[in-house]
């Protein structure tokens, strides 16, 4: 995340203006992977032993989230690297 923040901060100081909707949207794809990297989904699952085969339903719901989470992410990522290489080229065509 740092290093999408000092992407971010590098390009403000050459765009002087960065879209709104591409910055929400990354914002969007990335929030939920950060927030489930500080609260992981599988700290809310209780495992009760007398349902055995619930709690693994439950573990394996929590990983199909957790995976798209982070599918989410890197699509994110992504589409920050192609938003920041079109710019930078915009700007070195511009010149």
């Amino acid at each position: 995340m740092l290093i999408v923040i000092t992407f971010y901060w590098k390009l403000n100081k050459v765009v002087k203006e960065i879209d709104l909707k591409f910055f929400i949207l990354h914002l969007i794809l990335t929030i939920p992977s950060i927030i489930n990297s500080k609260i992981p989904l599988h700290s809310l699952i209780e495992f009760d032993n007398d349902n055995f085969e619930k709690a693994i339903k439950e573990y394996e719901f929590v990983d199909s989230i957790v995976i798209t989470l982070n599918i989410l992410f890197v699509i994110g990522q992504i589409i920050f690297g192609v938003y920041y290489t079109k710019k930078m080229r915009q700007l070195k065509v511009g010149e």
